[in-house]
């Protein structure tokens, strides 16, 4: 393995890189992290610090850099701050997990206060309220007369029950 990235390194061209990608991913068990900095035009550049001076790093060497994708990380930003041609991109993965945990957090508290009061109009809501938000979007997407969304529309209906899976398991995979 060495070897081959050994030779893989000696052949790859040193080329400026325009757009930027960064993100951290989880390494071992536990909070082990690296940092993924990713040439998005093709090459990729590892950096096993989860940290400010990671970051700074690779920023202070890519002059080239318009454009840098990243999450709310103060490091990031700061990183990208040595970046001076760089505009930030914000991911918008994170956004939509913050959001969904906003929304999750509500219906939870709202849930334990409809409990005490012996209401049960929020139980097991997660999947069904997806499961008829998916129907609403379906039938729209399915009328749209967009062959490309009624394609990805099929496919989404034949999976659903696996995609609803994920309502259920949300803790483990994020």
């Amino acid at each position: 393995m060495e070897r081959a990235v050994a030779r893989g390194l000696s052949r790859r061209k040193e080329e400026p890189i325009k757009y930027l990608g960064v993100d951290e991913k989880n390494f071992h068990a536990g909070q082990s992290y690296v940092q993924v900095l990713t040439d998005t035009e093709g090459k990729r550049v590892v950096v096993e610090n989860r940290d400010e001076k990671a970051v700074n790093e690779v920023c202070l060497t890519e002059e080239a850099v318009e454009a840098i994708c990243m999450d709310f990380w103060v490091p990031y930003i700061t990183g990208a701050g040595l970046l001076p041609n760089a505009c930030i991109v914000h991911d918008k993965f994170p956004i939509m997990q913050y959001m969904n945990d906003a929304v999750d957090s509500v219906r939870r508290t709202e849930n334990k206060a409809l409990n005490k009061a012996g209401d049960k109009t929020l139980v097991v809501t997660k999947e069904a309220s997806a499961r008829q938000l998916f129907k609403d979007w379906y039938f729209s997407a399915t009328h749209s007369q967009l062959a490309p969304v009624i394609k990805v529309a099929k496919m989404l209906k034949r999976h659903f029950e696996n995609i609803i899976m994920y309502a259920s398991y949300i803790k483990q995979f994020c």
